[in-house]
């Protein structure tokens, strides 16, 4: 109970820091990655309503001669970082999909969700099967609160295809209907061409009538590039949102407004009912040397902490190095000042393996699966990440499934502190309305987040594993050099325990502990500079370059293309002053599937 409440208190403090602060982003290194398709064409038909909503009809003529697919990836932000303040707040577009079809109206098959400030509109042939033909496909999806209210001006800005699709383009174009008719000295139009960031204009634009405007490229656009149109109508052209519609906006995105005394009692029910792990015979932590039987490095940092994290999945990369599957060679880059350091990974033999996890990991590194193959942990860049959420599903599916939780801890997790910190970010936006109501929502939404942490369960198996893992990282971590002689004496530590301390963080310490004990180098890493009687193998430098792949390994994995780490990036500024390409609403990418 003291553990409880001590978490309880921390929780807390987390909740009103999260309640004061904007949320962070993550920014990754431009990365230019392109599969050999293309698309042909690239229209969009815009329609913008009255009310302001905006209704978005995209044709994309994919041409699969060159590469089979199944289909094709869509993906839209929704979800933008105002730049150009010291502490950039993220304004959320309204994007509700529709319908996704052929030429002949004849529907694809679909997977539509929404993931880190994108809706995905992932579209395959209804047989799975890949073709090397020429596919269309139509997407219809409506936008809302994409207008710009200026004091002279409405404004729409908008990214007509995006700049994250990986593959060329052979033409883009857009016409906009307009909500009603306008001279054409009351419309003013313009448009940007390139990757993010540019402001070339490669692109033409006209009015065809009083209610019609349109735009195309002039030329075929590489990857990751864009064409951005700007149209300006005369002011209360549209109106702008009704503070009641924004409201509704609002109530759809937060839900679970409870008064807190109720949430309280709930949240503790729900706790003692479904939160607490599973009783077993002994819960004290014991020193373990080994790893449980059958349990993957990956599986066991899950256990742990209930969590899934890169280094998880780096992991593995060791796990099968030391398995004689990967030879690891360190690549050293000089710089003007000082150096860095590269990885290749070589498969030495065709990689086997039971668990889906693994299988879809080392897929994404050795598509092939062929000896010899190689790639660097820099090319993994912005490519990677497309399978991270793929092993993150697929090690929970094995943990539950294997019978260590009932459910997914961090979905659960998920969804209470989420509406958690929704309720306490809700009642500071209304403390001028109404104080009671801010005390009500704010207390409920740190009792959910605080007993939300604890909701998440492990079953009798899980609890009693989840012990023995403890015993084994209490062993890694205070890992002593005389013990740690006597055990490799013994023949049976430290290649075997190291990919499970690459997955609990203990690296370095795991691999200083053995200074002066392993005086070989492991057969499967190559560093740089081979050693020589001058230069010796140092377990110390040995350490150090583990941890440095291991960091690098890690950041590679994560990254994603567009350098925003997930959502849009629009300026809030007009586009007349200093607009540029992927400046403004809409865009995104796509790729093959």
């Amino acid at each position: 109970m003291k553990k409880f409440f001590t978490a309880a208190a921390l929780t807390v403090a987390v909740s009103f820091i999260l309640s004061l602060t904007a949320s962070a982003q993550d920014y990754f290194n431009d990365y230019e990655y392109t599969e050999n398709w293309k698309i042909q064409k690239f229209h969009s038909e815009i329609i913008i309503q009255k009310n302001g909503t905006v209704d978005i009809t995209e044709r994309i003529v994919a041409d699969f001669s060159n590469e089979a697919h199944r289909g094709i990836a869509r993906v839209i932000p929704y979800k933008y970082q105002i730049s150009g303040q010291w502490h950039p707040k993220t304004y959320n577009a309204r994007l509700d999909f529709k319908s996704a079809v052929d030429e002949n109206g004849n529907p694809w098959k679909l997977n539509v969700y929404k993931d880190y400030g994108y809706l995905n509109i992932e579209m395959t042939n209804h047989e799975d099967e890949y073709r090397n033909d020429i596919n269309n496909y139509i997407i219809n999806y409506t936008a809302d609160n994409v207008i710009s209210f200026f004091e002279n001006h409405e404004e729409f800005y908008w990214n007509v295809n995006g700049t994250e699709w990986v593959v060329p383009i052979d033409k883009v174009s857009a016409r906009v209907h307009l909500p009603d008719k306008f001279d054409k000295s009351e419309i003013k139009l313009d448009c940007f061409t390139g990757t993010y960031g540019s402001t070339e204009k490669e692109c033409s634009y006209k009015i065809e009538d009083s209610k019609t405007v349109s735009f195309e490229s002039l030329r075929p656009f590489k990857p990751y590039e864009n064409l951005t149109i700007v149209i300006g109508l005369p002011k209360g052209s549209i109106p702008p949102p009704s503070p009641a519609k924004k409201a509704w906006w609002f109530i759809r995105d937060n839900w679970g407004i409870i008064p807190a005394p109720i949430t309280l009692i709930v949240m503790l029910y729900l706790w003692y009912t479904r939160g607490r792990d599973e009783k077993i015979a002994r819960d004290t932590i014991m020193p373990h040397y080994k790893p449980p039987k059958d349990l993957k490095p990956t599986e066991t940092g899950t256990i742990i902490d209930e969590k899934i994290h890169p280094r998880d999945i780096t992991a593995t990369i060791i796990d099968f190095a030391i398995k004689g599957y990967i030879k690891i060679n360190e690549i050293e880059k000089k710089k003007l000042f000082g150096k860095s350091y590269d990885y290749e990974l070589v498969l030495k033999k065709p990689y086997k393996t039971s668990k889906e996890f693994e299988k879809i990991t080392l897929e994404g590194i050795f598509p092939s699966n062929t000896k010899g193959e190689k790639i660097k942990i820099s090319k993994l860049k912005n490519k990677f990440y497309k399978n991270i959420s793929n092993i993150k599903k697929k090690v929970m599916k094995q943990l539950i499934q294997d019978n260590f939780f009932p459910h997914n801890p961090s979905t659960i997790r998920k969804i209470y502190i989420g509406a958690g910190i929704t309720l306490i970010f809700i009642s500071f936006q209304i403390i001028a309305f109404s104080v009671a109501l801010f005390l009500g929502l704010l207390l409920s939404g740190i009792t959910i987040s605080i007993v939300g942490n604890f909701l998440p369960r492990k079953t009798k198996k899980g609890t009693e594993t989840y012990y023995k893992l403890r015993g084994l990282y209490e062993y890694i971590e205070t890992a002593e050099k005389d013990r740690m002689k006597f055990q490799e004496e013994q023949n049976i530590l430290f290649e075997k325990l190291l990919p499970y301390a690459i997955s609990f963080g203990l690296v370095k310490k795991w691999a200083n502990a053995f200074k002066g004990i392993i005086t070989r180098p492991p057969t499967w890493y190559h560093p740089a500079h081979p050693y020589t009687v001058t230069r010796p193998f140092r377990m110390t430098a040995f350490a150090n370059s583990l941890n440095s792949f291991s960091n690098k390994t890690t950041s590679s994995l994560v990254s994603r293309p567009g350098g925003r780490g997930g959502g849009g990036a629009w300026t809030g500024v007009s586009g007349f002053s200093g607009g540029f390409s992927g400046g403004g609403f809409g865009g995104g990418g796509g790729r093959g599937l």
